[in-house]
C-alpha cells in the first residue's frame, strides 16, 4: 500500500544513523570537548565584569556539556561512535578523565549490566539495578 506502517516509517527515518560516520563523530567530539573545556576554564578563571553571573552560566553549560561527554563516552563503550573499535576504546579512555570515570573498569561493569539487566537473581554492583519488592 502507499501508506507505510509507523514501524516502517520509523525504521526508514533512523536507519541512516545505524552506522557510525567518522567525520560526524569527530566533529561532535571536538565541539563537545571544546565547549566543555572552554566553559569549565571560564568558570574557574573568569574575573571580569559580572563575574558571578558569567561563572554561573559557565558552570551550568559545563555541567550540561559534561553530560554530553558522558553520552559520547557511553556510545564509545558500545563501539557505536567511531567505526573502529580500537579508536572508540582509545578516545573513551581519554574522555574518562573528563567524566572522572576510568574506562576499562566502567566498561566491564556496563557490559555485565547489559548481559544481566533485569535479572533479579543477580546483583548489579556497577550499574543501576532493577528495583523489586523482595
Amino acid at each position: 500500500s502507499e501508506y507505510k506502517t509507523l514501524e516502517q516509517r520509523v525504521y526508514n527515518f533512523i536507519s541512516k544513523y545505524a552506522k557510525p560516520d567518522d567525520r560526524r563523530a569527530m566533529w561532535e567530539l571536538l565541539t563537545t570537548v571544546l565547549v566543555y573545556s572552554t566553559t569549565f576554564s571560564m568558570a574557574y578563571c573568569y574575573s571580569g565584569p559580572l563575574q558571578g553571573w558569567v561563572r554561573l552560566v559557565c558552570v551550568v553549560v559545563a555541567g550540561l556539556t559534561r553530560t554530553r561527554v558522558f553520552v559520547v563516552f557511553h556510545d564509545m563503550a558500545h563501539h557505536n561512535f567511531f567505526s573502529n573499535k580500537d579508536a572508540n576504546a582509545a578516545v573513551a579512555t581519554l574522555l574518562g578523565t573528563f567524566c572522572y570515570t576510568p574506562y576499562s573498569g566502567w566498561k566491564r561493569g556496563h557490559d555485565y549490566h547489559h548481559r544481566h539487566s533485569n535479572n533479579t537473581d543477580r546483583k548489579q554492583y556497577a550499574q543501576t539495578a532493577p528495583l523489586t519488592v523482595q
